[in-house]
C-alpha cells in the first residue's frame, strides 16, 4: 500500500517553493544565495582532508571554545552567546522556543527569505511589513 506523503505534511509546507541553486534563468550566478562559481581553495581542501580523520566523533556541543572568544571579545557572558549552524538555524530555533503557532512572526521586506519560511514551517503567521 502506498501512501501519499502530502497528506501527512503539516499545512504550509508544500505551499514553499523549492530550493533552486545555481544559475538563475538568465545564467547569472546567484550569489544571494552563498554560492561562489569558483572551486574551493587548495588550503581549504585539505584543511577539509584533514577534518575528516577525527569526522567520526562529535564535537564539543555548544562550541565552547568559539562560544568563550565571542564572550571575551564582546565583554558578555558565555551564557550570552549563541552560536548554531548558520543564521537559518538559529532563526529557526529562536521561533521555535518564543513564537506560539497563534502569534505572529514581523519581519522587514525586503529581508532575509528565512523569517517568513521558518513562520511557515514551525505554524505560526509571518508578516513582511514595508
Amino acid at each position: 500500500m502506498r501512501v501519499d506523503i502530502r497528506r501527512l505534511v503539516r499545512p504550509g509546507i508544500m505551499d514553499i517553493d523549492v530550493y533552486k541553486p545555481g544559475e538563475d534563468e538568465e545564467g547569472y550566478v546567484k550569489l544571494s544565495s552563498n554560492e561562489n562559481p569558483h572551486p574551493p581553495h587548495p588550503h581549504l581542501v585539505e584543511a577539509v582532508i584533514e577534518a575528516l580523520k577525527t569526522a567520526h566523533r562529535y564535537p564539543p556541543s555548544g562550541s565552547p571554545d568559539l562560544t568563550r572568544t565571542l564572550a571575551s571579545r564582546h565583554g558578555v557572558s558565555p551564557d550570552e552567546i549563541m552560536v548554531g549552524n548558520g543564521s537559518n538555524e538559529i532563526i529557526d530555533l529562536l521561533i521555535r522556543a518564543f513564537v506560539a503557532p497563534e502569534e505572529n512572526v514581523v519581519f522587514p521586506v525586503p529581508s532575509f527569505i528565512v523569517y517568513g519560511l521558518i513562520s511557515k514551517i514551525c505554524g505560526c503567521e509571518g508578516r513582511g511589513v514595508l
